[in-house]
């Protein structure tokens, strides 16, 4: 979860760009005598995301403008070579997946989904670079008062710790539990968007999977260092790691990752010794189907 600097695009270029040379001017005409109500739109949208009170804007079509249109105009923004570059400048707002703060982004988002408000299309302010995998969970998701997941261009981000780690025994193996806090720097209400974020985009999963491969790659130097210095030497090397993540960012999954492994005793004066590394694509043995008898009468 990352926080990112909307960095201006002249929505009257983009909307100009995306209708230059196609073969329907009746849709061209309209967009070029609606630039001012676009923007008029994309005016209000800010005002609302500031005052986190978008759940309050319209998802009426406007100005003749069909559903199809809309989606029309999306397609060329990411696809014809005269709009292309609005796309991939919207793109290079951020590199990392600012919706789970691991993944590279891959595609761009509607955060008010264009199929539930077609007019926000291709709103430059209502679009963010993302994972693919974060888009597909996302989905849909209607932006409801109360429901709201995070908009990494407006919403405050908090400075406090809140992402936690705990490690724990399950099935003679060693899982992590990601959980939330509520960081008192946060209104409820703005905590409320954080855990909806954490909820719908199943970070609990995908940083637990990471935290497995992570501690995978380190199983080895960890038995090692108990061997040699015993638990005070291996909980001196997770301090380590645990300070460096923090330093770099403090609501990173291994930030709190190496806190959980630090602080837990039983982890490492056990879990270390019974951990094994269980891949999600490891499979079972499928059961042959047997041959049909041609011959059986029915």
């Amino acid at each position: 979860m990352k926080k990112i600097k909307y960095k201006n695009i002249e929505y009257q270029n983009l909307l100009i760009k995306c209708v230059e040379g196609i073969h329907d001017t009746n849709l061209q005409s309209n967009v070029y005598n609606n630039i001012s109500s676009f923007k008029e739109r994309s005016t209000n949208y800010k005002k609302l995301a500031e005052r986190q009170t978008l759940y309050q804007i319209s998802s009426e079509l406007k100005n003749d403008f069909i559903y199809e249109n809309m989606t029309f105009l999306y397609g060329k923004l990411r696809d014809s070579s005269h709009s292309r570059t609005y796309y991939d400048k919207i793109m290079g707002f951020s590199k990392i997946c600012p919706y789970c703060g691991v993944q590279i982004s891959s595609s761009l988002d509607h955060y008010l989904p264009k199929r539930h408000y077609p007019m926000f299309s291709v709103d430059p302010m209502n679009l963010l670079p993302c994972c693919s995998d974060c888009n597909t969970t996302k989905g849909e998701h209607k932006q409801l008062q109360e429901s709201e997941t995070l908009h990494p261009y407006f919403d405050k981000y908090s400075n406090v710790r809140f992402l936690e780690m705990d490690v724990i025994e399950i099935d003679d193996n060693v899982a992590f539990q990601y959980y939330l806090n509520i960081p008192s720097d946060l209104s409820m209400q703005e905590y409320r968007k954080v855990a909806k974020h954490f909820e719908l985009l199943e970070l609990n999963r995908m940083y637990s999977i990471l935290a497995s491969t992570e501690v995978h790659s380190q199983i080895y130097n960890l038995k090692k260092l108990y061997k040699e210095g015993g638990k005070e030497a291996l909980q001196q090397n997770l301090d380590d790691i645990y300070y460096s993540n923090l330093h770099a960012e403090i609501n990173s999954w291994k930030t709190a990752l190496y806190d959980g492994l630090r602080k837990s005793e039983w982890f490492c004066e056990k879990g270390i010794f019974i951990f094994e590394y269980v891949s999600d694509e490891s499979e079972g043995i499928e059961e042959l189907i047997p041959i049909p008898n041609k011959d059986k009468s029915i």
